[in-house]
């Protein structure tokens, strides 16, 4: 394997520190290596993931914010799930008056 230009190291699969989960019984394969990736990753994530926000000192200045970007982030979060958009759609939905499954033919 070398002369292939392979470098082939055995290693113990049941060495200490592997961390093997048992995935649910009608999950996908992948939740499972999710899963264990996620148990053997954890603390380093967490210590390296930033700190929470924490809450807005203006909490009048944030909602104003909110309120701003509401229509841009309507457009984005529903053409994203393949809804033709406009600016009626999205006042329906800011209203709470529309259906998502509900589709005119």
């Amino acid at each position: 394997m070398k002369r292939a230009g392979y470098d082939v190291r055995e290693s113990d699969p049941f060495e200490a520190g592997q961390t093997f989960g048992r995935p649910r019984a009608k999950a996908a394969p992948i939740v499972g290596r999710l899963e264990m990736m996620w148990q053997a990753t954890r603390e380093t994530v967490i210590k390296n993931f930033p700190k929470a926000p924490g809450l807005p000192e203006d909490k009048n200045a944030y909602l104003r914010n909110v309120d701003e970007i509401y229509q841009s982030d309507a457009y984005h979060s529903l053409s994203i799930e393949g809804y033709s958009v406009t600016p009626d759609l999205i006042e329906k939905v800011r209203q709470g008056g529309w259906n998502p499954e509900f589709r005119p033919h």
